[in-house]
């Protein structure tokens, strides 16, 4: 694949639907947990979104630390099926509870 992944056009349409998925993840902690995954398309191009919270704190009703986004390239498989390649990333942003 090499360091071409991904263009600057695709990370701004990604960065843009990424943070509504983004912000739900803050809002919904105990339906979404430590982490999520979730597929996006871009001019018919697939990839993986990562969003996850930095120190994960089971017992409590509300998000404490940095919520993260990263873009994830992904395979396609010859059975039609799709994979993420963790090989290469990106950072999309950073969502700090303390400024929402």
């Amino acid at each position: 694949m090499g360091t071409n992944w991904l263009t600057s056009y695709e990370h701004l349409m990604a960065s843009s639907a990424s943070i509504t998925l983004a912000q739900d993840f803050m809002l919904n902690k105990q339906m979404h947990g430590e982490e999520i995954w979730e597929e996006i398309w871009i001019d018919g191009k697939a990839f993986d979104v990562n969003i996850w919270e930095e120190d994960f704190n089971p017992e409590g009703d509300s998000r404490t630390s940095p919520v993260h986004a990263s873009l994830y390239p992904t395979i396609e498989k010859d059975n039609g099926y799709r994979e993420t390649d963790v090989d290469f990333s990106e950072r999309l942003f950073t969502l700090d509870p303390k400024d929402q």
